[in-house]
């Protein structure tokens, strides 16, 4: 994963890995607290970047992920993540400057992806 400074950078990255399969981690990351990932075997920081084998951080916090997972409410999922995408369209329909509309524009698409690839796995479960 490349290093990125900025926090929109950092969010592409993370939905990157969450597009090819890693899992959203309860547990905050050792080094900063940050919002970490499981991505093949590896847990890693979406704010540090810290990567470390997700076997030798065993944490009740991960299984109780994994858990609540199994059991979360379909439809919640896709209203989280609809609702996410009219706030940017609201957003996009004022926005003049075109580096900020692309920006928008291209998160949107992220989200759809989400959501596509979302509906996939909730169908499965």
């Amino acid at each position: 994963m490349v290093n990125r400074t900025n926090d929109s950078g950092k969010l592409k990255d993370a939905a990157s890995l969450l597009l090819k399969g890693a899992t959203l981690l309860n547990d905050p990351c050792p080094a900063c607290t940050g919002v970490q990932v499981k991505f093949q075997d590896k847990n890693i920081c979406v704010n540090c970047f810290n990567q470390h084998d997700a076997a030798t951080q065993t944490t009740r916090g991960e299984s109780n992920s994994n858990r609540a997972m199994m059991i979360v409410d379909k439809d919640l999922v896709k209203s989280v993540i609809q609702e996410k995408i009219m706030v940017l369209v609201e957003q996009l329909r004022d926005e003049n400057d075109i580096p900020s509309q692309k920006i928008k524009a291209e998160l949107i698409e992220l989200y759809l992806r989400v959501l596509e690839k979302a509906g996939t796995l909730l169908q499965d479960m």
